[in-house]
């Protein structure tokens, strides 16, 4: 097997839970893109290279990937968490562009949480596996500050 058949991809595509057919586009560099029909989104995996801190780049690749499919899965559970915040928010009286600034990154670290869960859920044990001799440092990281920064959005509700 030579080492161009063992590649992903460029392009992966599913169809979701709720039915719309999404893509993730495994690009080489710093930008990637996901999204639905032809409509992909570039931006920096800024999340899944921390994550994915001292793993060889096959293993990186296919849990970057699940990852960004994790995001377009938990979609509808994102959008009703940050309509249901946005509400609470506007019931309050609402307050200046930086606690909407706050509020949006709020929600966008749930959603990085969410898609981290469904990557574990959809590897299960492998998960583990893939991370046994790797440092937890960075998973340690993440968790702390996505929770750290999801709550802290709470304080402007």
């Amino acid at each position: 097997m030579t080492k161009k058949s063992r590649q992903i991809p460029r392009v992966i595509q599913i169809t979701t839970w709720y039915g719309l057919k999404a893509g993730v586009e495994n690009g080489s560099g710093f930008w990637h893109k996901a999204g639905f029909g032809k409509f992909l989104l570039p931006h920096p995996p800024l999340v899944n290279r921390l994550l994915r801190l001292g793993l060889p780049q096959e293993k990186k690749e296919r849990l970057g990937i699940t990852h960004e499919f994790g995001h377009l899965q938990t979609l509808p559970v994102y959008l009703l968490y940050t309509v249901a915040l946005v509400g609470v928010f506007i019931g309050n009286g609402g307050g200046q562009l930086t606690a909407w600034v706050a509020l949006f990154i709020s929600t966008h670290a749930f959603w990085e949480i969410l898609s981290e869960l469904y990557v574990i859920h959809h590897w299960g044990s492998l998960y583990k596996l893939y991370y046994e001799e790797i440092s937890m440092l960075p998973r340690l990281i993440f968790w702390t500050t996505m929770f750290a920064i999801m709550l802290s959005g709470w304080m402007f509700l």
